[in-house]
């Protein structure tokens, strides 16, 4: 069911029990009919921009797709956030990942947060990271062991 979107009924799109590819639609359909900006329509009904752009974000994937993402492993937080930070990556090159590169991409995204700004460690961050290491020569070693055959 297609959510038709009217004026009066604007803030049933901040529901969460709305689904989110009904609420993108939505939302793109009403662009396209009233020919506006997301900015027009974010002042126009007081929603954030950032928001209307996140909420179009389930645009970019069909609810297949995201049966596939989460048949890899992956979260519906996981997912949004592979669809946000991948605005410019295409649909193809997201479909190929697995569970594990969402992972490895999350982890580098947290640790390389700390090699800006100030540098706070503790006692034991030495040997977590060599944990980490570790753990990253072993899924290495298997990833070879894997293409070896």
């Amino acid at each position: 069911m297609i959510l038709k979107l009217t004026e009066r009924y604007v803030y049933d799109l901040k529901k969460p029990e709305l689904d989110h590819f009904e609420r993108a639609e939505a939302i793109a359909e009403y662009l396209r009919d009233k020919r506006i900006s997301i900015r027009s329509f974010a002042i126009g009904f007081n929603i954030p921009k950032s928001t209307v752009e996140d909420w179009l974000l389930w645009n970019r994937i069909t609810r297949k797709e995201y049966n596939d993402f989460k048949g890899k492993g992956m979260t519906h937080l996981g997912i949004y956030k592979t669809l946000r930070d991948g605005k410019s990556v295409p649909k193809e090159e997201m479909m190929e990942n697995t569970g594990l590169d969402f992972d490895v991409e999350s982890c580098k995204r947290k640790l390389s947060k700390h090699l800006k700004g100030p540098f706070y460690y503790s006692s034991g961050t030495e040997y977590e990271l060599k944990q980490l290491r570790d753990i990253i020569n072993r899924v290495l070693l298997r990833i070879e062991r894997e293409e070896s055959r």
